[in-house]
């Protein structure tokens, strides 16, 4: 196991407060995830697409990721939060946004094929992103980008 400093152990602590401060106001509630993209790591969570419906059925989900990478994290992450889901997006795909619906298959990101897309864009709820806890402090948009699929 890789030496860790106490730096590293109190900004993920502190990240972590953040992130625990955030998910009462999340619906769908979020799993959150530590996000392998071309070798980057993210931090972020997943979310159902909609809060009736059984993701696990057919691996649609919102996926969050921060907007940098937290590489030199990931040893504090797993020491200090070893239950986090660890996911890995292939990199033909651009996750380089905050926010995307994709498809989950075991512990692999792939995009969804046009038929899925349809359904994610007939099914997409307004997301409200909340920063910190404070709910007056927030934007409210409906994410339209799918798959790079929506001008087809």
């Amino acid at each position: 196991m890789p030496k860790l400093d106490k730096e590293s152990i109190a900004v993920v602590n502190e990240i972590l407060k953040r992130e625990a401060r955030q998910k009462p106001y999340m619906r769908p509630p979020l799993t959150s995830v530590v996000l392998h993209w071309r070798c980057d790591i993210y931090i972020g969570g997943v979310q159902c697409l909609r809060d009736d419906s059984d993701c696990r059925d057919d691996g649609i989900y919102i996926l969050t990721k921060s907007s940098r990478s937290y590489n030199m994290l990931l040893d504090a992450f797993r020491h200090v939060q070893p239950e986090r889901l660890e996911l890995h997006g292939d990199d033909q795909i651009d996750l380089s946004g905050r926010l995307h619906v994709v498809r989950i298959i075991n512990d692999k990101v792939h995009w969804m094929n046009q038929e899925q897309t349809e359904w994610a864009k007939q099914n997409v709820q307004h997301l409200i992103e909340v920063y910190d806890g404070k709910t007056e402090i927030c934007t409210e948009r409906q994410l339209l980008v799918y798959n790079n699929l929506e001008a087809q």
